[in-house]
């Protein structure tokens, strides 16, 4: 039987051949350009070009890495970059109300997703998510309310800061995993039917239901397994074994670092960032 993560990595082969080159040199060009026009208003249309370049980026880093190349981290660590940024940038637009900016419920999970992997972007992602919560006009809230991976971000951060989780925007099957926090054995079960979960919901099948992990590189990376094992880590518990394909497939730390020096792009882009909006 093919698997979810099986067609997924035949799908990112196929697109890399087919599409990667001109993604790539389309949208450097189009961030260069509204990098050097550097107004707030541009700006807002930086995010889309970031977000193919992620995309190009994440999905040659999973390759690599499924081909054995550890390059790949490199890559992998670039995109969650170009992520990154592209969260600060529509943050920025929408709570500083430039120009027709529109509200955050688009990005949720992306900001949840790097709570989970990123170390460069997680605090910055995690602050989104409680200015999320707590304003309404931030987000559509029937969107938000009927979310279930990014309240159990929200859940983990509690627990990691001592304190008590509510449960009660949570839904299975991410309530199993608060829910048998101290039980190491039922632990790894509930882990287990996340990353089923996470491996149905990293293809964009239509319908009215946003999947979570539907953007490159979060849907090859255990986004869950990584918060948990972290935070079980920092508090001295057990660290769980979690034997799932999602997990075997790339074997990824705990947390991704930012490899190396920053990419040219975003190197242009930081500077251009705080010329703009200092």
């Amino acid at each position: 039987m093919v698997t979810a993560i099986e067609v997924m990595v035949k799908f990112h082969r196929e697109w890399l051949r087919k599409n990667g080159d001109r993604i790539l040199g389309r949208d450097s060009e189009y961030l260069l350009h509204d990098i050097e026009e550097g107004t707030p208003e541009a700006f807002q249309q930086i995010p889309d070009s970031l977000n193919g370049l992620a995309t190009y980026y994440g999905i040659l880093g999973t390759v690599e890495l499924i081909d054995g190349k550890e390059i790949g981290w490199n890559h992998v660590s670039t995109a969650i970059n170009f992520r990154g940024w592209g969260l600060k940038l529509r943050a920025e637009s929408f709570f500083r109300k430039i120009g027709n900016a529109v509200n955050l419920t688009n990005h949720v999970s992306h900001a949840a997703c790097l709570v989970c992997v990123s170390e460069k972007w997680g605090e910055m992602a995690e602050c989104i998510l409680r200015e999320i919560d707590r304003n309404q006009e931030s987000v559509d809230q029937a969107y938000w309310k009927s979310r279930r991976f990014e309240p159990f971000v929200s859940e983990c951060c509690l627990i990691r800061d001592d304190k008590q989780p509510s449960n009660e925007k949570l839904e299975p099957p991410y309530l199993a995993i608060i829910q048998n926090w101290n039980d190491d054995r039922a632990l790894v079960h509930a882990l287990e039917q996340v990353c089923d979960y996470h491996c149905a919901n990293m293809d964009d099948a239509g319908g009215d239901w946003a999947p979570e992990f539907k953007h490159s590189p979060f849907d090859l990376l255990p986004c869950e397994v990584m918060l948990v094992r972290r935070i079980r880590k920092e508090l001295g518990l057990s660290i769980p074994e979690v034997p799932h394909e999602l997990v075997s497939l790339l074997s990824p730390p705990d947390v991704i670092s930012c490899v190396g020096e920053d990419h040219e792009l975003i190197a242009r882009l930081s500077r251009a960032f705080d010329q703009c909006f200092a």
